[in-house]
């Protein structure tokens, strides 16, 4: 562990963040180290493929096949009120013949939360409007595909500091001849904390702020939802209420505080960044197509700090990190703030500034590989 960490733990605790016993006992709100799937003998990272892919000894009914694309999805319309998956077409580049898996049972759409509806767009299942600007046949018209999308949204403060980083942790193992050393590599930030509304806003505010967001919910139905159909309106308000009713009212993190060790040097000097990240976000915006070629990836129209309330939980989570930066022990190891800098100081400064700099924290832009898509067969099957 990086010295730094544990300076971290403890003035979380200090400036009245909780610290669990144990994080992943059901409770993982607070303080605390989060674990790493890394296979300690080789220092590889265990994921979908190394734990259920790779054991798996030759089988007849299984086909990874790489480098491959799901164009769409093959419906039998012939009874329009039992439309039927019946295939699935691919191909490897979008010149490239297009192949077809015919299959017997199922087809199981598995491409995240930007591929599943990029590939059902293509297929002709969709909102109408979308699908026939786009140029696809409407097989089925079902507005809700790609609509309420929410992400988590995330930018930091950062000070200079003389402090163990990766960064010159990586510049001192270059320096010794050592490279890049699995064990190294491995290293991420898994300092975190889960900070809830209370953490945020304190003990009196949160009655109000909850009475504002729920006050905002007609105004944010008429305005914020990107979608004419009655459907995804209701769709909109179940999340909104849910959020505002469910999460807001729990000790359930509101915003993620992460302790970034992945600086580069700045004047010369390494520097530590304390990230806040939005959690559970007010903002829904959507994806949809704007071409007939699957290769063509989709338009991701996030609409970020739509609903004042994620700039606000943003806001108070950047100067909670801000205080924790400026709190004992952390301050032994931290120097001059370099971002935002002195400048920020009220509200409406933290606002302007964090528009402009946030990013997400999620992967958006995954290809639609056909590994997402499986189809199964009878009696040979094929993962596409």
């Amino acid at each position: 562990m990086v010295p730094l960490v544990g300076n971290r733990t403890t003035t979380l605790a200090d400036i009245g963040v909780a610290v669990p016993n144990d994080a992943y006992g059901g409770e993982n709100w607070g303080s605390f180290i989060a674990t790493s799937s890394i296979n300690p003998l080789n220092w590889t990272r265990s994921y979908s493929r190394s734990a259920y892919i790779d054991p798996l000894p030759p089988r007849s009914n299984l086909a990874v096949l790489p480098n491959a694309t799901v164009t769409r999805i093959i419906f039998d319309t012939s009874n329009k009120s039992n439309i039927t998956a019946t295939g699935v077409e691919w191909a490897t580049s979008a010149t490239a013949d297009r192949q077809t898996i015919k299959v017997n049972k199922e087809v199981i759409l598995a491409g995240g939360a930007i591929g599943s509806p990029h590939v059902l767009m293509h297929s002709g299942v969709g909102p109408s409007d979308v699908l026939k600007a786009a140029g696809v046949d409407v097989t089925l018209d079902l507005p809700g595909v790609g609509q309420h999308v929410q992400d988590h949204i995330s930018t930091q403060v950062t000070w200079k500091t003389t402090a163990q980083t990766a960064n010159s942790l990586h510049t001192q193992n270059l320096a010794a001849g050592n490279g890049n050393s699995p064990a190294f590599l491995s290293f991420i930030n898994s300092a975190t904390a889960c900070v809830n509304v209370t953490d945020l806003l304190g003990f009196d505010f949160p009655p109000q702020f909850r009475q504002q967001v729920a006050d905002a919910l007609a105004s944010s139905v008429a305005t914020l939802v990107p979608s004419s159909s009655d459907a995804v309106k209701q769709g909109y308000q179940a999340i909104y209420n849910a959020t505002l009713n469910t999460l807001l009212n729990s000790p359930t993190g509101q915003i993620e505080i992460l302790l970034s060790l992945t600086g580069a040097p700045v004047d010369g000097s390494n520097t530590v960044g304390i990230q806040a990240a939005l959690q559970h976000p007010f903002s829904q915006g959507r994806i949809y197509i704007a071409s007939d070629d699957p290769f063509t990836p989709p338009v991701i129209d996030p609409q970020y700090l739509s609903h004042n309330a994620d700039t606000v939980l943003l806001r108070e989570g950047l100067k909670l990190a801000r205080k924790l930066g400026n709190t004992a022990p952390l301050t032994s190891a931290i120097g001059d703030e370099v971002t935002p800098g002195s400048s920020v100081q009220s509200d409406d400064d933290w606002d302007k500034w964090l528009a402009n700099v946030i990013v997400s924290v999620s992967c958006v832009a995954v290809p639609v590989a056909a590994a997402a898509l499986l189809a199964r067969q009878r009696p040979r099957a094929g993962a596409v």
